[in-house]
């Protein structure tokens, strides 16, 4: 199992990495990807908080705001999911990263 987390974590980083305005760290002994969103945030969704909560109302993707981490510009994303969920999240991610 420790090898099937590496790649999906691998997985996940490259394609968050390949968003435009997104940076990541490659996680390393965790099971979530911490991107950095910062580029996407504005006046109306100043925060990771309001971030989440928008993606989760408009493209139904669930993820975890860095405000209480210390880090209002990141999201929390786990990749102890199957490739399949780890994929239809980040395309519905992408999809609404358009759309800003």
């Amino acid at each position: 199992m420790r090898q099937e987390f590496e790649k999906r974590g691998r997985h996940m980083w490259e394609r968050l990495r390949s968003l435009p305005k997104v940076t990541c760290v490659r996680p390393a002994g965790a099971f979530y990807c911490f991107p950095n969103v910062s580029g996407y945030l504005s006046k109306d969704m100043p925060d990771a908080v309001g971030f989440a909560a928008r993606l989760l109302d408009k493209n139904h993707v669930a993820v975890v705001p860095g405000n209480d981490s210390g880090f209002p510009t990141h999201v929390r994303l786990s990749f102890a999911t199957s490739m399949q969920q780890i994929d239809k999240g980040i395309n519905r991610i992408a999809d609404f990263l358009k759309s800003l």
